[in-house]
């Protein structure tokens, strides 16, 4: 099975539901709304009918709880395919570089890691709530977005030497202090 397979497979496992809860919140609400107001702009000077756009007020709050959970599972997944020697090192660091419209990462320092396809984990995280061409904006977006540097995840910091096309993301094994002082630090963002 490729990496891409696996994380989607350990995504839905409760040991991956526990460290969605164990990693808090993946960015602040203030982080999805710019993702949410940027999505909602480039469709409209593409002419892209959003999906919440067609329904009442509380779909595009349905919309935004359905985003905000699709980036936190992409982060579990990420966190839930750390290879075993790295975690026990409580250290491990994966890059990810742009290549077309997509973004491929690999574990640092073990040789066997399969290489993980972020806009396809994103998407399997997605579940299918955003469709068609709004999706793929989406998806675009949220490349873009956390390649930038505008948002972040508490349990994978972005290294400084990051770009627009080299995404760099440590994962250090969690503490309660190591947590709230992400926090705090996202919050401040």
């Amino acid at each position: 099975m490729n990496q891409v397979g696996v994380v989607a497979k350990r995504t839905r496992s409760n040991n991956a539901h526990n460290q969605g809860i164990a990693i808090l919140h993946a960015f602040t609400a203030s982080q999805i709304g710019s993702v949410f107001e940027s999505w909602s702009q480039e469709a409209k000077v593409a002419g892209i009918q959003l999906p919440y756009c067609a329904r009442k007020e509380e779909s595009k709050t349905e919309l935004l709880k359905n985003m905000q959970v699709a980036i936190l599972r992409t982060a579990i997944s990420l966190i839930s395919v750390i290879p075993k020697s790295l975690r026990r090192k409580g250290k491990a660091t994966i890059r990810f570089e742009r290549v077309g419209n997509t973004a491929i990462g690999k574990w640092q320092g073990v040789k066997s890691a399969d290489d993980i396809d972020l806009r396809l984990t994103f998407e399997i995280m997605l579940s299918g709530e955003v469709r068609g061409t709004a999706a793929e904006l989406l998806k675009e977006l949220f490349l873009k977005k956390l390649f930038s540097g505008e948002f972040n995840y508490i349990n994978l910091e972005r290294k400084p030497e990051s770009d627009n096309d080299t995404l760099i993301l440590t994962w250090s094994e969690p503490t309660l202090a190591k947590r709230i002082a992400r926090v705090e630090e996202l919050m401040i963002q």
